[in-house]
């Protein structure tokens, strides 16, 4: 993790770029105001010594070094897959597209009160029941508490939990608002029966449906008020227990492949089985306006509000990194991206 701040040597954006050439991944890119910042609005409390502690541990879940008992990771969040059930369950019956993404909203807002639920049941069982001496040894405020690490001993308790979907939910959304509700192409019944089918003629419309990822401001624009939406159930989620918080990770590691394998086919363009989204870049294939276009998209994302490490996958071209990795990092971060994590590496140098 290389943590970028203003002013940082050009030294060190050289030395990032010729590691990337070479096909290691590393380094990942932090935005360090952006993550001080987001962590001092929600935890106002916590001092700034406390905070430039800052680390992304584990895959890169939100750690104050020495000083947490954070989840990494507690649960996944599968957004995609509460889309497909009410999506099939209720777009027949609803009258507006509003109406549609309101009580898709209520439902996800619903399932993630009730996972977070278990969590905290979770926390309580380890507290109880699975006391853990080396990381209690090695915990700040621990002993002087006399508290075991998962018994509240350390100074922050913090659950976290990642989703799967979110990017492709929101293209899902604007699909049906474009398909069914405003060009009225479909309807729903039809719609839903030539999506189940995988008619190609309705993924060729698919296709052609307003996406994220390409500056679209009106696109965007849903797919942040739908993930404020599940970003604001862990800002208001409150616990008697000695847990501090609840964190939302924007991180999918390795679970796109099997959390996807559980859905079928949806309005984003997928099939059943396939992959949902490596992180809140846009959809493979669907960046088709550049880096840029789809780094002013992930920006527009509220990822302040998520607490967490919202993760970027960025491709770039091998032979134009040196000359954009620094300007393309440092604008996303101005305009408020806490992550970004690139490869150069080709499908062709790979086999």
């Amino acid at each position: 993790e290389l943590r970028v701040s203003e002013g940082m040597p050009q030294e060190l954006w050289d030395i990032a770029a010729e590691n990337l050439r070479e096909g290691t991944t590393h380094p990942s890119f932090y935005n360090d105001k952006g993550i001080h910042d987001m962590l001092k609005a929600r935890w106002p409390h916590i001092p700034d010594e406390d905070l430039a502690l800052f680390v992304g541990c584990g895959c890169t879940e939100t750690n104050l070094q020495g000083l947490t008992r954070s989840g990494g990771t507690d649960e996944n969040i599968p957004l995609l897959l509460i889309f497909e059930e009410y999506m099939h369950a209720h777009l027949k019956e609803a009258a507006s597209f509003e109406e549609f993404y309101e009580g898709l909203c209520a439902e996800t807002e619903r399932r993630i009160d009730a996972q977070l639920d278990l969590i905290t049941e979770y926390y309580e069982y380890n507290a109880k029941y699975l006391p853990h001496p080396m990381r209690t040894l090695f915990t700040d405020d621990c002993i002087d508490k006399g508290k075991d690490y998962h018994a509240g001993g350390a100074r922050y308790t913090w659950t976290q939990s990642s989703d799967s979907g979110l990017i492709n939910t929101a293209d899902s959304l604007l699909a049906v608002r474009e398909l069914v509700f405003e060009k009225k192409k479909y309807t729903a019944e039809e719609f839903l029966a030539k999506l189940s089918a995988e008619d190609p003629a309705l993924y060729n419309d698919l296709r052609h449906c307003p996406c994220f990822g390409v500056d679209d401001d009106r696109a965007d624009a849903l797919a942040a008020a739908f993930a404020e939406r599940v970003y604001m159930v862990y800002r208001n989620k409150k616990s008697n227990t000695f847990i501090d918080g609840y964190i939302l990770t924007e991180h999918q590691f390795l679970r796109y492949e099997p959390e996807g394998a559980r859905v079928g086919p949806t309005p984003d363009g997928r099939k059943a089985g396939d992959p949902t989204c490596d992180s809140i870049a846009s959809l493979r294939g669907k960046a088709v306006k550049g880096p840029t276009a789809m780094l002013c998209s992930a920006a527009k994302l509220p990822q302040h509000l998520a607490d967490g490490i919202s993760v970027l996958n960025l491709t770039l071209n091998k032979n134009s990194v040196e000359k954009n990795l620094k300007a393309l990092v440092e604008g996303y971060f101005a305009m408020g991206g806490i992550q970004v994590q690139v490869t150069v590496t080709s499908p062709e140098e790979l086999l």
